[in-house]
């Protein structure tokens, strides 16, 4: 039988991301309510001077600690899923970089099996293939061998593949076909991101108007903003249709970048990820992969030619620094939290306190690190020292 909770004395950040202190109940793994007496039975915390927030989502991440998604089983996944509910994560969706198509179809089996069960950790929502139909010119730290031009039937192989858990697709739609694979991935429900693109204002525009929802890593992996010639930065900052991923790691973008971006966009399309890769949690040095090393310095990783390749940061760490820059706590929540939950078509069940939906929830300490994670009404992680 599970357990019910009662979290009293807590600011709870509600559903409409105001904080008040209050209850929350849980039941049978979902929020039965918030504000009330404790039910009988219920397993009564004392919650005082914590916030009680719902789980941080990250849709954009390629690991940790040694795991590489595209490289890994499902065995890893549920290991990095157990690193990221420490960070108060909740919900995740790995991303896989460009890679061999069998190593794509391999991923997609791999994170099928890897949500078939608990993960001991943050739930698995699906996967987020970035690449392979990305610019060659833009592509950032992805490897030239593995893109590929954009395919209709191709992308439908994936999904088919993914038995419908593909939830978004980073792709550059200038490249051929690239406006046809943004109209079918709107047929089939998958969200398109535009990134690692070249794609001139008008080219963005027209992608938007067939379906694409979001921007991967804001600034980075596209072409610079120009004031005559704005490109893809141009249309995503000013359609809000569009939410913008934001990597808020202080290396990805400048703090006054990341709050131009907010501002631009309003916190209701800020999307927080965190962009982070295998050597995430392991100490700072030189980590091969394939034909290359990648360099871990005081927490940036970059390539042999100084070009960024991924974060080390989880997104609890974005949270925290937009805190830092002058963000309101329960706006940055909700970069982290509802708004992922949204762009990746899993709000019905998560990403909110809300009555009905599944406790997905974190207590978090004055210094906003987690007290405690709790995935469908069940600790999966409790910080040294705390007791539930």
């Amino acid at each position: 039988m599970e357990r019910s909770w009662h979290f009293e004395n807590a600011r709870v950040l509600k559903d409409d991301f105001t904080f008040e202190v209050t209850s929350l109940t849980v039941r049978d793994g979902v929020i039965e309510r918030i504000g009330g007496p404790c039910p009988e039975g219920a397993r009564r915390v004392d919650a005082a001077g914590k916030n009680l927030i719902p789980g941080l989502i990250d849709t954009h991440f390629h690991g940790a600690l040694g795991n590489c998604f595209g490289r890994t089983d499902a065995l890893g996944i549920r290991t990095v899923a157990a690193f990221e509910a420490a960070q108060g994560i909740t919900s995740i969706i790995p991303a896989v970089s460009a890679t061999a198509d069998e190593n794509i179809f391999a991923s997609l089996a791999a994170v099928q099996e890897a949500m078939s069960a608990p993960t001991g950790g943050a739930r698995v929502e699906g996967i987020h293939l970035e690449g392979p139909f990305l610019s060659k010119n833009y592509r950032g730290g992805q490897w030239e061998r593995y893109l590929q031009t954009p395919s209709v039937e191709k992308l439908r192989r994936y999904y088919e593949a993914s038995g419908g858990t593909l939830r978004i697709m980073t792709l550059a739609p200038e490249c051929e076909n690239g406006l046809d694979v943004v109209r079918e991935a709107k047929n089939l429900g998958v969200a398109i991101a535009l990134g690692h693109t070249g794609a001139d204002f008008d080219t963005a525009k027209a992608a938007v108007d067939c379906g694409a929802s979001l921007s991967t890593h804001t600034f980075n992996g596209m072409v610079p903003f120009h004031h005559r010639t704005p490109g893809v930065l141009g249309e995503v900052l000013t359609d809000d249709r569009v939410s913008c991923e934001v990597i808020a790691d202080f290396v990805h973008l400048h703090p006054a970048t990341i709050l131009l971006i907010c501002r631009a966009k309003s916190m209701d399309r800020v999307h927080l990820v965190s962009d982070s890769m295998f050597a995430t949690g392991l100490p700072d040095g030189d980590y091969p992969e394939e034909d290359r090393v990648r360099h871990i310095r005081n927490g940036a990783c970059v390539l042999d030619d100084g070009r960024i390749s991924g974060s080390t940061y989880p997104v609890a760490f974005g949270m925290r620094n937009l805190v830092k820059i002058g963000i309101p706590l329960e706006q940055a929540v909700m970069a982290a939290s509802r708004n992922p939950a949204r762009d990746a078509g899993i709000l019905g069940h998560t990403g909110t306190l809300t009555p009905g939906k599944r406790a997905d929830l974190v207590l978090l300490k004055e210094d906003l690190f987690p007290a405690a994670t709790f995935v469908d009404g069940k600790p999966v992680f409790t910080a040294e020292g705390v007791r539930l």
